[in-house]
């Protein structure tokens, strides 16, 4: 895990100066400048993230089972293919559970019957109480067997319950299949959930409706964005992680279920603050400086006091304004006083990725 800077804007963050002065020190005795890469302190908006690993989970996924024992009579779909909802997937034994149906409907039609001239039977005394009651029984017995008898062929017909693609076909027409055996599945994939755990102590500042920038491996220049949806009330006891989960759109269809992800975590955001690269501050046992360009170009040692430290760069709470010159390659050739020559970087170390506000 790795605490980071979630970029806002799309700036460069400090500025360097080419050489553009003359060395002091020619023809008055003064000690010559010393060449050094300077920064200006510039104000920016801070977002501190944290970087964790996730899992990618479909919207919605269902695994299609059997609900009665049976034959494959057919299935009706290319695995890894799109549906819509309702449509037919499957059929089982379709054809004899129509005809239990049209068998429990014609028992039923015919104790409806028996019922109604029970009862006109009855009020001419008849037939017994006894035998009206057994026509009244026959009734419900035989309703209850075709609403079980309809039951069984809808089940025999499996629809897809939701639109999305199927997945892979796990038996064949001819096949028989006993009831909770799964034929096959189907995901929703238009929206896609990052579920994955953020260190307890960051509990605080996680929140819903926080954005996450979502990397995979599959495409790793491209980066998704989310929004948090969902944040565990409680923490798990033996990770001392909170699960978090975030949606995010999948237009392009470039996500799928099961993907590892890299996730970073918006935590808190910081407007306007003033920030310089991290190789300027020097540290001299629990006091933090910077070596300041004063006027003439002359190297001062300022106390500065310091707050977040992102990706090479770190926020000055007091000590600096913006548009301070920092030196931030040089600094161990140099002291207070020391006179001061612009030169170009030397290397990335004073590169920062901090952005301008939006």
């Amino acid at each position: 895990m790795k605490i980071n800077l979630f970029p806002i804007a799309a700036l460069s963050a400090c500025c360097f100066f080419a050489s553009c002065s003359t060395d002091q020190g020619q023809g008055g005795g003064a000690p010559p400048a010393t060449p050094v890469v300077v920064a200006a302190a510039v104000q920016r908006t801070l977002t501190e993230s944290v970087s964790v690993v996730g899992s990618l989970v479909a919207d919605e996924i269902v695994e299609i089972q059997s609900e009665i024992e049976g034959v494959v009579e057919t299935a009706s779909f290319e695995e890894g293919s799109r549906v819509e909802k309702d449509v037919v997937l499957f059929k089982i034994d379709a054809e004899k559970l129509q005809a239990e149906v049209s068998e429990a409907e014609a028992n039923f039609e015919l104790a409806a019957a028996n019922l109604k001239r029970g009862k006109d039977l009855l009020k001419t005394k008849t037939i017994s109480s006894k035998e009206y009651d057994q026509a009244v029984s026959s009734y419900h017995s035989t309703q209850a067997t075709l609403e079980r008898a309809r039951q069984r062929f809808d089940d025999a017909v499996i629809r897809a319950p939701f639109a999305g693609i199927v997945g892979a076909r796990m038996v064949s027409p001819g096949q028989r299949v006993s009831v909770g055996e799964t034929l096959t599945s189907v995901v929703n994939l238009q929206t896609v959930k990052a579920e994955f755990g953020v260190p307890g102590r960051f509990l605080g500042q996680l929140k819903v409706g926080e954005k996450v920038r979502v990397k995979v491996e599959a495409y790793p220049d491209k980066i998704f964005t989310g929004e948090i949806y969902f944040v565990s009330p409680r923490i798990d006891t033996t990770t001392r992680t909170v699960l978090v989960k975030a949606r995010m759109s999948n237009d392009e269809n470039l996500l799928i279920h099961g993907m590892l992800a890299s996730i970073d975590v918006g935590l808190q955001e910081r407007e306007n603050a003033l920030v310089i690269p991290e190789t300027a501050v020097i540290q001299r046992k629990d006091k933090q400086s910077v070596f300041a360009v004063g006027s003439g170009d002359i190297a001062e040692l300022k106390e500065v006091k310091t707050g977040i430290r992102l990706k090479g760069e770190v926020e000055i709470i007091e000590g600096l304004q913006a548009g301070d010159l920092v030196v931030v390659e040089g600094t161990q050739k140099i002291g207070p006083g020391s006179p001061l020559r612009y030169a170009k970087p030397g290397d990335s170390t004073a590169k920062v990725e901090v952005k301008d506000k939006a």
